[in-house]
């Protein structure tokens, strides 16, 4: 049976993690895959891999900083230049700081930003046009949980997923009737490096996730994988970490402050 779904997928982020796994388990619903990221030797890898074991996916690996705006808008007209604009868009590139706001590398904070807000607003821009004249396509922004409430120490990230969820609901919107769909993934907490790169040398002991809140990669992926295929509007992998927020996110705000702010107390107490 043809499992093919989408002519040309475009994932970002794809050299590891939710991106390396995205393209691993969307490979079979594409004829084309194209993967993005800054480290070409883990493309390449996740390429050979993809397609020893799927020769009718042709996968295209794509060196690109995202942070750069030049070089987007130069692989966008790449792109379009040989025919392989996407009916699928995986915008899942992202960056993170853990530490207080106050104590942060600006360059670092500003790269945050350009990658996890600008970087998916430019692309979505860059190939949209040619979905909507397509009547066909579905953007996927890969956003989190921690875009739903403050988080304090991991602020900056929160408020660019804020961006990333609101941004998907709100475009979502624009592009009823238009044969072009948007779905937004919220995560929790997964099993990557992620949060490893997001460290800074001199804050200490990572911000500890909750053991019954994490999720393996990729059976994670696997309920991505399941809500972009139904076109869901937005959706959270995992039973407890979608209760979790349903609770969080009904908390009257002085209250969700307040525990916020205990659970961030103690956290720097134990740091000091």
């Amino acid at each position: 049976m043809n499992q093919t779904k989408f002519q040309t997928a475009l994932i970002t982020g794809a050299s590891s993690g939710i991106g390396a796994e995205l393209s691993r388990q969307l490979a079979p619903m594409c004829e084309r895959l194209i993967i993005v990221a800054r480290r070409e030797n883990r493309l390449e890898s996740l390429a050979k891999e993809i397609s020893e074991r799927l020769p009718m996916c042709q996968v295209f690996v794509e060196k690109l900083d995202l942070a750069d705006e030049k070089a987007r808008i130069e692989f966008s007209n790449k792109i379009k230049a040989r025919s392989l604009v996407p009916d699928l868009l995986v915008n899942n590139a992202g960056l993170g700081d853990h530490g207080e706001i106050a104590t942060a590398d600006w360059e670092r904070l500003r790269r945050v930003v350009e990658v996890n807000v600008l970087s998916l607003l430019h692309l979505t821009h860059l190939f949209l046009p040619e979905m909507i004249s397509a009547r066909r396509g579905l953007v996927v922004n890969i956003s989190s949980i921690a875009s739903l409430i403050p988080l304090p120490e991991i602020g900056v990230y929160a408020a660019t997923k804020a961006f990333v969820t609101s941004f998907s609901e709100a475009l979502r919107i624009e592009l009823a009737g238009k044969g072009v769909e948007v779905t937004a993934i919220c995560p929790g907490p997964i099993r990557t490096e992620f949060g490893e790169v997001a460290m800074r040398p001199d804050v200490g002991e990572p911000i500890r996730n909750p053991s019954f809140m994490m999720m393996p990669l990729e059976s994670a992926v696997r309920e991505m994988v399941g809500a972009l295929t139904k076109r869901k509007p937005r959706y959270i992998p995992g039973v407890i970490p979608r209760l979790v927020m349903m609770i969080a996110t009904t908390l009257p705000l002085p209250m969700l402050r307040a525990v916020l702010g205990l659970g961030y107390r103690a956290r720097r107490r134990n740091v000091r």
